[in-house]
Protein backbone atom coordinates (compact mmCIF):
# COMPACT_ATOMS: atom_id res chain seq x y z
CA UNK A 1 0.00 0.00 0.00
CA UNK A 2 1.30 3.66 -1.03
CA UNK A 3 0.94 6.65 1.32
CA UNK A 4 0.47 9.81 -0.10
CA UNK A 5 0.92 12.69 1.64
CA UNK A 6 -0.90 15.72 0.42
CA UNK A 7 0.00 19.38 1.88
CA UNK A 8 -2.94 20.95 0.79
CA UNK A 9 -1.90 24.56 2.06
CA UNK A 10 0.81 24.24 -0.29
CA UNK A 11 -1.31 22.98 -3.08
CA UNK A 12 -4.06 25.45 -2.88
CA UNK A 13 -1.76 28.30 -1.68
CA UNK A 14 -2.01 30.14 -5.24
CA UNK A 15 -5.27 29.20 -6.22
CA UNK A 16 -7.92 32.05 -6.21
CA UNK A 17 -10.33 32.21 -3.20
CA UNK A 18 -13.47 32.19 -4.61
CA UNK A 19 -13.11 29.91 -7.19
CA UNK A 20 -11.88 27.43 -4.22
CA UNK A 21 -15.57 28.64 -2.76
CA UNK A 22 -17.88 28.10 -5.15
CA UNK A 23 -15.84 24.31 -6.03
CA UNK A 24 -16.49 23.01 -2.67
CA UNK A 25 -19.92 24.84 -2.03
CA UNK A 26 -22.35 21.78 -1.45
CA UNK A 27 -25.57 21.83 -4.33
CA UNK A 28 -29.00 22.36 -3.62
CA UNK A 29 -31.87 20.08 -4.58
CA UNK A 30 -32.06 21.48 -8.15
CA UNK A 31 -28.75 20.59 -9.07
CA UNK A 32 -27.95 17.17 -10.68
CA UNK A 33 -24.95 16.83 -8.43
CA UNK A 34 -27.36 16.71 -5.64
CA UNK A 35 -29.54 13.92 -6.71
CA UNK A 36 -26.65 11.92 -7.81
CA UNK A 37 -25.01 12.26 -3.79
CA UNK A 38 -28.39 11.38 -2.73
CA UNK A 39 -28.50 8.40 -4.31
CA UNK A 40 -25.06 6.91 -3.90
CA UNK A 41 -25.52 7.39 -0.10
CA UNK A 42 -28.96 5.78 -0.64
CA UNK A 43 -27.21 2.91 -2.72
CA UNK A 44 -24.64 2.92 0.50
CA UNK A 45 -27.10 2.70 2.79
CA UNK A 46 -29.06 0.26 1.19
CA UNK A 47 -25.63 -2.04 0.85
CA UNK A 48 -24.91 -1.73 4.68
CA UNK A 49 -28.41 -2.62 5.58
CA UNK A 50 -27.95 -5.92 3.11
CA UNK A 51 -24.35 -6.32 4.90
CA UNK A 52 -25.78 -6.27 8.23
CA UNK A 53 -27.67 -9.57 7.98
CA UNK A 54 -25.53 -11.39 5.53
CA UNK A 55 -23.09 -13.86 5.35
CA UNK A 56 -20.36 -13.83 7.60
CA UNK A 57 -18.13 -15.51 4.27
CA UNK A 58 -19.35 -12.35 2.30
CA UNK A 59 -18.60 -9.65 4.52
CA UNK A 60 -14.93 -11.02 4.82
CA UNK A 61 -14.56 -11.31 0.92
CA UNK A 62 -15.19 -7.99 -0.03
CA UNK A 63 -13.18 -6.90 2.85
CA UNK A 64 -10.43 -9.03 1.43
CA UNK A 65 -10.98 -7.43 -1.95
CA UNK A 66 -11.02 -3.82 -0.56
CA UNK A 67 -7.42 -4.28 1.20
CA UNK A 68 -6.23 -5.49 -2.09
Amino acid sequence: MIKLIVRWDVLLAEMDKKSLAELVVIPTIRQNLYRLISCGRRYIRECGKKLRGGSMIVKRALMCASSR
